[in-house]
């Protein structure tokens, strides 16, 4: 990744915020690491490509609203270049996409934009755009302005690669899995993958905390997404059963579910399998996920600002500032947001066994500063 690419993503970066969006830059796709295949494989998963520049916003509605962004400083094809952009909208259900590239673009290039749904901008227009955007975020003011400085945006990047061997797991998990698995089993994968890390991350250590937070950040992602989708549901009115068939991948599978559970103990019965063996319908964490689920629900207006000041906390700390964000939002900053994303820190440390520690400083880098008495 040269500058050049990295300072067009920032700017995009800031473009989808002042559009309303939380971003994620450099999102790389590759293949499951699925154990059945893993044998055949000489240097792990094949990498799919990669996403410059991901934005997400809820809509009132509860729509998980996506948007992709492809920045080029070379001399490549920018048509052809358009039809792969066009592949990575369909891959991943994005709503709208945008090409930036350093040079102009050619009425043929516009022209196929059109067609395909994409819409192709200069620098030039990006840095338009950002001047006439008008955003109650202040975007401009210098502790927010780290998100949107190459600089400051290549050291999140690089502290962020800085873990452990036994981190590794779930570093690949945030990386790469998350991305590629079914979007219904995140609400279980990811309680397991920092589960797994839990004798590992330290609080103290800026890393760990950081990378935590990003963590949280994706999470609450699908809580979104599955808050969306139980809206439609047909058990809308019955949100345990629908949690229920959400988390096990439809009212089918969750059938197959409670005949495998049944199976088991009436083979428990018959002494053929061990008392201590058991399958779960639901996960052990549910009641409390339940709990979350419902309370999103009724803040849900709120999620997008959660996300953002999840988004900037995580950098913040990764790069061992730690801003209280009520100091970098201004008369943005809102407190409800900021009490749901702490929800989700607290369910997160909770279900997956982590230390008290991640809780008390979410809490207060998320909350307002103390005031001088």
């Amino acid at each position: 990744m040269s500058e050049l690419d990295l300072g067009q993503k920032v700017r995009a970066r800031e473009l989808l915020w002042r559009m309303g969006f939380s971003t994620r830059i450099d999102v790389d796709l590759r293949a499951a690491d699925l154990p059945y295949v893993a044998s055949g494989r000489s240097n792990g998963p094949e990498p799919f490509t990669d996403v410059d520049v991901l934005g997400v916003a809820v809509t009132p509605s509860g729509h998980v609203q996506i948007a992709i962004v492809d920045c080029k400083t070379g001399g490549s094809s920018t048509i052809s270049r358009m039809f792969w952009v066009r592949g990575l909208v369909e891959l991943f259900g994005a709503d709208s996409a945008f090409m930036v590239r350093e040079r102009a673009i050619s009425a043929d290039a516009q022209q196929l934009a059109g067609k395909l749904g994409i819409k192709a901008l200069t620098e030039a227009d990006v840095a338009g755009l950002n001047k006439r955007l008008q955003t109650n975020i202040p975007v401009e003011a210098p502790l927010l302005r780290q998100l949107f400085d190459k600089d400051e945006v290549g050291k999140v990047k690089i502290v962020g690669s800085q873990l452990g061997k036994k981190l590794r797991p779930l570093m690949i998990y945030r990386q790469f899995d998350y991305w590629v698995y079914p979007e219904h089993r995140q609400l279980i994968a990811l309680v397991d993958a920092l589960h797994e890390a839990k004798d590992e991350l330290q609080s103290g250590n800026s890393v760990h905390m950081g990378l935590f937070l990003d963590c949280v950040w994706l999470y609450l992602l699908s809580l979104a997404r599955c808050v969306g989708a139980l809206r439609s549901s047909p058990h809308v009115l019955d949100l345990n059963m629908a949690l229920s068939e959400y988390l096990a991948g439809g009212s089918l599978q969750l059938v197959q579910k409670h005949e495998m559970a049944e199976l088991l103990r009436a083979l428990q019965e018959e002494k053929q399998v061990p008392g201590s063996v058991s399958v779960n319908v639901n996960p052990r964490f549910f009641e409390p996920l339940l709990e979350l689920v419902m309370r999103l629900q009724r803040r849900g207006s709120t999620i997008n600002d959660a996300l953002r000041l999840l988004e900037f906390q995580s950098a913040s700390i990764l790069t061992k500032t730690r801003q209280f964000a009520q100091d970098a939002f201004g008369d943005a900053y809102d407190p409800t947001a900021a009490k749901l994303a702490v929800d989700v820190v607290e369910f997160l440390v909770a279900a997956a066994h982590l230390p008290q520690g991640f809780v008390n400083v979410a809490r207060t880098v998320l909350s307002s500063p103390p005031t001088a008495e």
